[in-house]
């Protein structure tokens, strides 16, 4: 199991035909500075990446955000040891949770 090199953030949107998608930005996981989950008590599907600037983030659904979010959470411990994002507005709980589900400690 080899780690990649850099592991990479991708923002695709969907053509005007609607059947094929097109990659709008990239940014490097090392340049994520936050993730906020904008109001963790709240049922929305919004949410914040900083790079170097705040990019606001929509969802599908709430599920849809929550598996994203836990996905970021997992890749930047995964890959980023010295310099983790910070996570803000989310259930921390449920990140540590998922972490240890797949043997990993938490941060």
């Amino acid at each position: 199991n080899e780690k990649p090199q850099a592991a990479a953030i991708h923002k695709i949107k969907k053509t005007a035909d609607k059947e094929n998608y097109k990659k709008k930005f990239t940014w490097p996981l090392r340049e994520l500075t936050l993730v906020d989950g904008r109001d963790a008590d709240a049922d929305t599907a919004d949410f914040d990446l900083h790079f170097e600037k705040n990019y606001r983030w929509v969802a599908s659904s709430l599920a849809d955000k929550n598996a994203f979010i836990n996905c970021l959470w997992k890749l930047c411990h995964r890959y980023l040891h010295r310099r983790i994002p910070q996570f803000t507005n989310v259930d921390s709980d449920k990140l540590e949770e998922h972490t240890e589900v797949h043997g990993e400690a938490a941060a």
